[in-house]
């Protein structure tokens, strides 16, 4: 089932919106289609530069969702639902000020927590359906209800890619790409992009058809474990190079950081001598001689290599 088209028109989308908040699960597929029915295929476009300007904008037997912040970065207008998987506290706030004006006109259904409303195309995610169909395929703890997934109240979700990929799933598509999706940053990577290939896996198992481009970084490995070797980097640019490198800069960073506490006391305590020494050729009564007997007694740094010698001693200023 194919149709044409990008946006929804907008009676499409109030129609839409109607029937999916009267839905007592909070869920009914969309209905904005033209005459040849729902489109069965839906892109998924994230931040990621090295891959989202790949995504087929041009193919219109496609869904496009977009997510977040993206309605910066593209012409949304080929979009045909938005998802912001956050608490309005994340969102509502004065440093995404811009994003949150744009949602309040945003021309699609909006997926929220819930439906705001001064958000007029606001939906609420179907979190609650989305948990009943898919907890299942979770990993089951030793003892647990068979059937209930891991049992522990915690469903596998860790990023709003994810989200999307599973109510595509329940929507019924057949095809899913991913396009501006990479999660190779310290935090995705540990946390969040284990989610993602685990989602496509599934749902290729589900006989699902999943694209993700050649330059994407999910789903990929360096080498074949057990079977391939572990590439090495070549030339200077290599692994342990770098960290030996590192880790003597890091030690030398050290060192340095030590002396220049040492130094900061030493100017300081010239400092506050010079500041003695003027009070005193100022007529005030200073301890003129302990003290420089105490700068002396604590070893003030010698002067600097090749630094000619020290003048003449001052004379004493001249009373009027």
């Amino acid at each position: 089932m194919s149709g044409s088209g990008g946006a929804p028109p907008a009676d499409l989308v109030q129609a839409a919106l109607a029937r999916m908040r009267s839905d007592p699960m909070g869920y009914i597929p969309p209905i904005w289609a033209d005459e040849q029915g729902l489109r069965d295929k839906v892109c998924i476009v994230g931040f990621a530069g090295s891959t989202r300007e790949e995504a087929p904008f041009q193919d219109r037997s496609f869904e496009f969702w977009g997510m977040n912040r993206a309605h910066e970065v593209f012409d949304y207008s080929v979009f045909t639902r938005w998802f912001q998987i956050h608490k309005r506290s994340w969102w509502d706030t004065p440093a995404r000020a811009k994003s949150t004006q744009w949602m309040r006109t945003c021309p699609m259904p909006l997926y929220l927590h819930q439906v705001e409303p001064d958000m007029p195309t606001s939906i609420s995610y179907p979190r609650a359906a989305i948990e009943a169909a898919f907890n299942r395929y979770l990993p089951e703890l030793p003892g647990g209800q068979p059937g209930t997934g891991r049992n522990r109240g915690e469903p596998y979700y860790t990023n709003s890619v994810t989200w999307m990929m599973a109510l595509a799933v329940l929507e019924g598509f057949q095809e899913v790409h991913v396009y501006g999706v990479d999660m190779v940053t310290d935090e995705e990577y540990g946390y969040q992009r284990p989610n993602c290939d685990y989602w496509l896996g599934l749902m290729a198992g589900l006989g699902i058809k999943t694209v993700v481009p050649k330059d994407s970084a999910l789903c990929t490995q360096e080498w074949l474990y057990g079977y391939g070797d572990r590439p090495q980097d070549e030339g200077l640019l290599n692994d342990a190079v770098l960290t030996s490198r590192q880790k003597g800069l890091t030690q030398e960073q050290a060192r340095a950081e030590a002396a220049s506490l040492v130094l900061r006391g030493h100017l300081e305590e010239i400092q506050q001598l010079k500041a003695i020494l003027k009070h005193h050729h100022r007529g005030g009564k200073t301890g003129l001689k302990a003290s420089l007997a105490m700068g002396q007694a604590r070893s003030l740094p010698a002067q600097p290599p090749n630094s000619p010698p020290p003048g003449p001693a001052p004379s004493p200023p001249v009373k009027g």
